[in-house]
């Protein structure tokens, strides 16, 4: 305490007790600031110089000096700090201070002038509103600190506030404009007026694309609304002016922002294209602007980019197909806005989409003999490229209308003659329109492709491959085998007929075989020369297993030998059936019976009075349990036997047997239930019992029903015969 009170020891103090200061700038002190100012590493730090460099207006301070200051640097992150640094009043005396850098100290960047041109430029349209012009200056000065002056030193931290300062005032940027509907038709009546020059029309056209740019970091919906926005009062009159500029960097920018508005809503670039081919040369529109600059424009990255904006464009939605009338129908129903669409651009637009194949020649390309080679630039091969790839997209999902387009256009006549490119990559994508069109199965483009010749200069293409295992030959022999297994019978028959003798000499691989076996089994006789011949060749089981001839007799000749020793038998049968009767003793004994005769005719009586009641009993009766101990009974079911093993033998003929079933087996299943009433079957009936039938073989997938209908089936053919 003595220490204290006199001064000998300073008491420590809280952190709520230190305060950040900063000396008065001047030059004797320069190291010193710059000494506090890096060590303020943490974040309270640096909020306690911030607390003290705003009100203090430190900056202000050192600004007077700043020529001087060589190794003066900012890095506090603190909205407060940057905003103050970004005004209109100290915005030119802190770039020049970052001018300076200590590690090249020979040199001098310029980013004063460069700021100072970029901020002096006036929209092509004035804005009235002062606050809104500040955002804008603002949003400008920020992105430069952030992108050039920073760009290389600057931390995670000071890029989130800049960015979250840029992202607002983005914000209040696209709301001003969005509502203020004045001005945006003010803004677009530039590209409707004739009388407009062309380098106001550059600046409406970057003033524009420069606010599609702010909208890209909002959320969709915003980015959505934006774009209807402007699409009303005029953005698509932009684009055929945008897109033919001579400006590189304003083409480019622009078919960016058209790629992005259909990627976002389709739609509305359709609903605009239908309004623009109404009321203007489809040439002159939108679409015809694309199309066209998809078949001039030299830059390989444009030319991608507006073949997507086309695929877009006729695009029905999640990669579907639709392929058959009917699902045509469906999409006419569901959206009739897509539909309306696909009907102005089959109508008005097909011509320009296929205008770059107009420049092909057509020369002929023979099984034999040399082949004038296409001299295509690499311009033209992109273009030929991509444009196959499109009409493989439409044919796979615009139906009949894709129809229309090859059926009205000799673009597959045109793509032949790609075969006649010495790049193979030009050779595939002819390649794959016509396995496209094959792939589809339909009977248009199965006759198209015979009508236009298309198989002779395709085997040509695949004779030229020698063999070699690369990825043309391999496309050609994948489109054989798709023939062969899907049996297009048409193509099947119109290669073998035609090139059949060509194909042969391809040995290398067992597909063209194959093909020539194909076509072999479609010209043999069809399924109702089949059916009408049956009897005299192979036959079918009701399980789908064919049975041959030799099956067929087997089975007669079996049923013959039951039925004549049957007959050789019969006489022996009919003479000792009574003697055994009487001597046989029913399985079960109903009610006390013994074997005399009164008392076996006395339940026979009975039972036959009683029959209405047993047909109801829950276990049937099979058909041998309804055998009678009566000789005279017992001779009518023998004939009745015969009678339908009589019928049994013919219906064989179109069934199979199996022989290893053994008798013991079929007794046992046969045998009667011992509850039964009607099980009244002597000795004597079992033993002189013909053998039973054979059964047919079954699948486990077979059940009775199926044996029914066989059956009947069976019964029919026999009876037709």
């Amino acid at each position: 305490l003595g220490e204290l009170e006199s001064g000998g020891i300073t008491p420590p103090l809280n952190d709520s007790q230190e305060t950040a200061a900063l000396p008065t700038p001047e030059l004797s002190n320069l190291p010193e600031i710059l000494n506090i100012l890096n060590n303020a590493k943490t974040l309270q730090d640096k909020d306690r110089l911030a607390s003290f460099i705003v009100p203090e207006n430190y900056i202000d301070k050192l600004l007077p000096i700043f020529e001087s200051c060589e190794d003066l640097e900012i890095f506090l992150n603190d909205n407060t700090i940057i905003e103050q640094i970004i005004r209109d009043e100290t915005i030119i005396g802190v770039l020049g201070i970052l001018e300076y850098d200590p590690e090249i100290p020979d040199k001098r960047a310029t980013h004063r002038k460069n700021l100072l041109k970029h901020s002096q430029l006036e929209p092509v349209v004035p804005i009235e509103n002062k606050t809104v012009n500040s955002k804008i200056q603002q949003t400008l000065r920020l992105k430069y600190l952030k992108d050039v002056i920073l760009g290389d030193t600057i931390d995670d931290s000071l890029v989130s506030i800049l960015h979250s300062l840029i992202f607002f005032n983005n914000i209040d940027i696209i709301n001003y404009f969005e509502s203020n509907h004045d001005y945006l038709d003010e803004l677009f009546e530039i590209f409707r007026d004739n009388d407009a020059s062309n380098e106001k029309k550059k600046e409406a056209s970057k003033f524009v694309i420069q606010l599609c740019i702010m909208a890209r970091a909002v959320q969709t919906s915003a980015r959505a609304g934006l774009a209807r926005t402007l699409a009303k009062h005029g953005l698509f009159d932009m684009f055929p002016f945008a897109l033919c500029v001579d400006d590189e960097i304003l083409r480019t920018h622009a078919t960016n922002i058209l790629a992005s508005i259909l990627e976002l809503d389709a739609y509305l670039f359709r609903e605009y294209t239908i309004e623009q081919t109404r009321t203007m040369d489809p040439e002159n529109t939108t679409l015809g602007t694309v199309l066209r600059r998809f078949a001039l424009d030299t830059d390989p990255g444009l030319k991608i980019q507006f073949a997507e904006i086309i695929k877009a464009s006729m695009d029905l939605g999640n990669g579907t197909m639709v392929a058959s009338t009917m699902a045509a129908e469906m999409l006419r129903k569901q959206d009739p806005d897509t539909e309306i669409y696909l009907t102005v651009f089959y109508d008005n637009y097909c011509n320009l989409f296929l205008r770059p194949f107009e420049t092909l020649d057509v020369k002929p390309i023979k099984l034999d003999g040399p082949i004038e080679e296409l001299e295509l630039t690499q311009d033209q091969s992109d273009l030929c490229l991509y444009l196959c790839d499109l009409i493989c997209f439409v044919i796979r999902q615009h139906s009949f209308r894709s129809k229309y387009l090859i059926r009205s256009t000799d673009c597959f006549v045109k793509i032949i003659q790609l075969y006649r490119c010495k790049h193979s990559h030009i050779k595939l994508a002819a390649l794959r329109v016509f396995r496209t069109c094959i792939g589809l199965m339909d009977e248009f483009y199965t006759r198209h492709l015979i009508k236009f010749n298309i198989f002779e200069p395709t085997i040509r293409v695949f004779l030229d491959t020698d063999g070699r295992d690369n990825l043309l030959n391999s496309a050609c022999l994948e489109l054989v085998e798709f023939i062969r297994r899907e049996n297009i019978k048409s193509l099947v028959e119109h290669l073998i007929t035609n090139y059949g003798s060509v194909l042969d000499t391809i040995n290398y691989v067992t597909i063209c075989k194959m093909l020539r076996l194909r076509h072999e089994q479609n010209i043999e006789p069809d399924d109702s020369n089949i059916s009408e011949t049956k009897g005299n060749n192979s036959l079918e089981r009701g399980n789908g297993q064919d049975i041959t001839l030799d099956d067929a007799a087997a089975e007669e000749e079996y049923f013959n030998n039951q039925s004549s020793d049957e007959e050789d038998h019969s006489n022996e049968i009919s003479l000792t059936s009574t003697d055994k009767s009487k001597d046989s003793q029913p399985l079960v004994n109903y009610g006390g019976s013994d074997s005399s005769d009164d008392e076996m005719e006395s339940d026979e009586q009975q039972q036959q009075q009683s029959s209405p009641s047993l047909s109801s009993s829950p276990t049937p009766p099979s058909s041998e349990q309804h055998t009678n101990t009566n000789n005279n009974n017992h001779n009518h079911n023998h004939i009745e036997e015969e009678d339908n093993n009589n019928m049994d033998t013919t219906m064989t003929t179109v069934t199979t047997t199996n022989t290893t079933t053994s008798d013991d087996e079929e007794t046992k299943t046969k045998s009667p239930s011992p509850s039964s009433p009607l099980s009244t079957t002597t000795e004597s009936d079992r033993l002189t019992s013909p053998p039973p039938l054979p059964k047919r073989r079954l699948n486990d997938e077979d059940d009775d029903e199926d044996d029914v209908l066989a059956a009947k089936a069976d019964t029919e053919i026999e009876v037709k015969q």
